[in-house]
């Protein structure tokens, strides 16, 4: 069992067990090596069920909201990917 929340459409982005946002780089550092395939399929299905509500919202007629989560979907690949170091989240101090 993952001790991180996958992303959700209602909330796009990795949860760590105290519910502070995090990444998938960081998620997989913090899991022990057997459950790192599961992370990047929870991972890998969270994005098709964004960019899925991605097109329907397009279907639909709602360009706002089809951009907001196709903008989500590519963030989550960008992190898969180590554009999004952990805290790249954060407001500069």
């Amino acid at each position: 069992m993952l001790a991180h929340r996958p992303p959700t459409v209602a909330d796009p982005h990795w949860r760590d067990e105290h519910h502070r946002r995090t990444t998938v780089g960081v998620t997989l550092a913090e899991h022990p090596e057997a459950d790192r395939g599961e992370v990047l399929e929870r991972h890998a299905d969270a994005v098709s069920v964004v960019i899925h509500a991605a097109a329907a919202a397009r279907l639909a007629g709602d360009q706002r909201h089809a951009r907001a989560l196709a903008n989500q979907a590519s963030r989550l690949c960008g992190e898969l990917a180590g554009l999004w170091p952990a805290g790249s989240h954060e407001p500069l101090r």
